[in-house]
């Protein structure tokens, strides 16, 4: 338990190996929460725990609402993370520790209500059938600006739209001893083999083999050398961190679409909305289609329709 303000402070230090010891914190999950109380804290131009202990929750939660307005609800559920790690159990008395509560539910409420209105007047950036077709159709030579890499990562969300789960693929030539805290791709039976990811305690460890096409184009690129240690890497043969991966799906987009970095508001998210409002805008799609859409993608039926999707041209 914190005492003091100097104990807090100590604390702070150990804060995100605290993150990754709550139970059904996934370890990705975890170092995000521990950028986002970061980011918090250089805003704030001091600690905001310290703040929360020496009973300026209100302040705190002003702060929060003027400078993020509803997008501060992640710097909330940042908070209420951080109240369920022992040590700041007493962080907060029990009236401050409901109001924070009650104001971070009321974020998420407005939020999921913003997200829905999206669906019905945001247009979908991206044609999915279009965009499998740029891909297939791009030509790889020295001069490309896009290298076999890239590609391989396109073809990879074409096969199947997961998140930002491809920049660790562990390469490895057996299913031997895997660590349920790492992602793979074996190169001997061609199969992605998911522990850690965004749902994993919903679907568990996802297995699933590559098409004979994706398997062919890792093969006449070399790209599953095992010296790599990684399938996808950077220019530096080094592996992309999630806020990296994201970054980098960005630039290919932008480079795909005629863009230059940054220009496109292109990302992951414009893909899975690509490829939901492909499946609800067809006539007589199946609500078993819809299913499998969300098993392939590791999400929810009713993300779907509330979050995803686009409205077509």
């Amino acid at each position: 338990m914190v005492h003091s303000t100097r104990s807090v402070k100590m604390s702070r230090r150990f804060l995100e190996k605290d993150f990754k010891k709550l139970e059904n914190l996934k370890a990705s999950t975890a170092a995000k929460y521990y950028i986002t109380f970061l980011t918090l804290e250089e805003a704030m131009g001091n600690n905001p725990l310290v703040k929360l202990f020496n009973g300026n929750l209100d302040s705190v939660i002003e702060f929060i609402d003027t400078t993020y307005e509803l997008r501060g609800e992640r710097f909330k559920s940042l908070l209420v993370t951080i109240l369920k790690i022992p040590k700041y159990n007493n962080l907060l008395n029990e009236e401050d520790v409901t109001k924070l509560r009650n104001v971070n539910i009321k974020n998420i409420k407005e939020n999921k209500e913003i997200a829905y209105n999206k669906t019905t007047t945001l247009k979908n950036l991206i044609k999915w059938d279009d965009f499998v077709n740029r891909v297939n159709s791009y030509k790889l030579n020295e001069k490309s600006k896009l290298k076999p890499h890239d590609i391989l990562l396109m073809k990879l969300y074409i096969n199947r739209m997961l998140r930002d789960d491809y920049g660790g693929l562990n390469l490895i030539k057996d299913n031997d001893n895997l660590d349920n805290k790492k992602n793979y791709y074996n190169i001997n039976t061609h199969e992605i083999i998911l522990n850690e990811y965004k749902t994993n305690k919903k679907y568990g460890r996802v297995i699933y083999r590559l098409p004979d096409n994706i398997v062919n184009f890792i093969k006449k690129y070399n790209l599953d050398d095992i010296k790599n240690k990684y399938l996808i890497v950077n220019k530096y043969l080094n592996p992309y961190s999630e806020l990296k991966l994201t970054t980098r799906i960005r630039q290919i987009l932008n480079k795909l679409y005629g863009g230059v970095n940054r220009e496109l508001q292109l990302s992951i998210n414009t893909l899975r909305q690509s490829k939901i409002t492909q499946l609800l805008d067809t006539p007589g799609h199946t609500y078993k289609e819809r299913e499998n859409l969300a098993d392939e993608m590791l999400s929810s039926v009713d993300l779907q329709s509330n979050n995803y999707k686009r409205v077509e041209d």
